[in-house]
């Protein structure tokens, strides 16, 4: 039976088959865009799609469009809903109403919107306004909000690392202590986790071309945060024996039994993700390398409520400070 894809869908597919990425002139949409309540249809939608589109901008999720189409051909559409534009040399480029705008061609519908337009003096100003920008049905991920700067297409890292990266840079910062969202107003800032991560990239370089030739199962492990916090730490501090560890547990090539490295991998087949405070998801790597830096053998990694997160050769000592 020959499958049948949405109008909807089609749609989508249609307007990002066209390229994006900055207009290589001065576009005429900021003649046709203007800031305050304004109606616009399809064509506009898809002039909007085209000429505002910038690199870093998140790919359209199809099902989002297809719901926000559903409430406008319901007319269950809200008007007045917010488009932000920033206008930088003569461009405008679109930095809140992607999904909008795919619904309101993918509808045929026009809809009434409230215009923003905000100056800009460069790219990295849009892009900061971009990712600042969020709904409440549909939130940007922590991928999306690293993914749209520059640090992290410049970077080269793998998109899970990059995550991990964005995600523990602070704790990385703070002697690896947890950050909780209500209590410290920096785990709220974006700026402060793209500043702090970007302090690491170097590392996380690092880290990628030591298990580069780890299979996809095991760069999946070691690309979870507590993993990665241990490692990008060993490189920042201890270079020469950490390229020792991670490349020699990645390439697996005789390893044997009692060798940290080796009980480390044993382990990840074995242990469940660790999810919770930033001290319990990176035990297990740090008793693997504390094991491997101070050269004693290791027969399983044993983790208890009273573990306290030690990674030997940096200032991550487990003592209170």
């Amino acid at each position: 039976m020959e499958h049948h894809m949405s109008s909807v869908a089609k749609q989508v597919v249609n307007i990002h088959s066209q390229p994006v990425g900055i207009p290589p002139s001065v576009s005429a949409l900021p003649h046709v865009i203007r800031e305050g309540r304004q109606t616009i249809g399809p064509d506009l939608a898809a002039w909007v799609l085209k000429d505002a589109a910038f690199a870093g901008q998140r790919k359209s999720e199809r099902h989002h469009v297809e719901l926000l189409a559903h409430l406008m051909r319901q007319r269950r559409w809200s008007a007045g809903s917010q488009l932000a534009f920033c206008s930088l040399g003569g461009n405008l480029y679109l930095t809140n109403g992607k999904h909008r705008m795919n619904a309101v061609v993918a509808s045929g519908i026009p809809q009434e919107f409230q215009v923003l337009i905000t100056p800009c003096g460069s790219m990295t100003e849009v892009i900061a306004d971009y990712y600042r920008h969020d709904t409440a049905s549909r939130k940007r991920s922590s991928l999306e909000i690293i993914n749209s700067t520059e640090m992290a297409r410049n970077s080269g890292l793998p998109n899970a690392l990059m995550n991990a990266l964005f995600g523990s840079a602070l704790a990385l910062d703070n002697d690896m202590r947890d950050l909780h969202y209500q209590q410290d107003a920096l785990v709220r800032d974006t700026d402060a986790k793209i500043a702090a991560a970007s302090g690491w990239i170097a590392e996380a370089q690092e880290y990628a071309r030591l298990v580069s030739d780890a299979p996809a199962k095991i760069k999946a492990k070691l690309f979870t945060a507590g993993v990665a916090m241990v490692a990008l730490m060993t490189i920042r501090h201890q270079p020469k024996l950490a390229e020792l560890f991670w490349s020699g547990l990645a390439a697996d090539d005789g390893l044997a039994r009692s060798d940290p490295r080796k009980v480390l991998l044993l382990d990840f087949a074995s242990r469940k993700p660790m999810t919770g405070l930033t001290s319990q998801r990176c035990l297990p790597a740090a008793i693997a390398w504390n094991a491997f830096f101070e050269h004693r053998p290791l027969h399983i990694i044993k983790i208890s409520g009273a573990s306290i997160l030690r990674i030997a050769g940096t200032p991550i000592t487990g003592r209170a400070k």
